[in-house]
């Protein structure tokens, strides 16, 4: 059983975002994601329109949406969070989902810049979740500490 099947929530790295994204062909992601942007460029054409993300950014992905890869720089650095939907919706979150997900559908899908504090904060609290999710270690409350 994926890590994304057991908890429902997945990262992939800048060498592992190839079973996330296609190259050379057109394609819709089987889930949503955020994909953060440390360091290099990526070059994506969403629907008919080229995106081009660079580093202290991130962008949400969603299935309705087609995607193609152009170019990824020598030097990128990434991290994407892949989640299914019912993960969010098993989350005791105090908001609207359908609404914060049709803002983050409608505002966050050409580039949200971060300040390099702010990227910081994020990167190093998804590399301990993908820690977490790695980790074979029988771990007390693990689903809790993901969720």
């Amino acid at each position: 059983m994926s890590v994304l099947e057991k908890f429902g929530v997945e990262i992939f790295t800048q060498e592992t975002i190839h079973h996330r994204i296609s190259a050379d062909k057109p394609f819709r992601p089987d889930n949503p994601a955020f994909l953060f942007i440390k360091s290099g460029t990526i070059k994506l054409r969403q629907h008919l329109s080229d995106l081009e993300l660079t580093a202290n950014t991130f962008i949400v992905t969603d299935p309705q949406t087609v995607y193609e890869l152009i170019s990824i720089s020598d030097d990128f650095q990434s991290r994407m969070v892949s989640y299914k939907r019912e993960f969010i919706s098993a989350l005791s979150l105090k908001f609207n989902r359908l609404i914060t997900y049709r803002y983050f559908r409608q505002q966050m899908n050409v580039g949200v810049p971060f300040s390099q504090d702010d990227l910081d904060v994020v990167w190093k609290s998804v590399n301990f979740l993908k820690y977490i999710l790695d980790s074979e270690t029988e771990m007390t409350y693990k689903k809790e500490i993901v969720e």
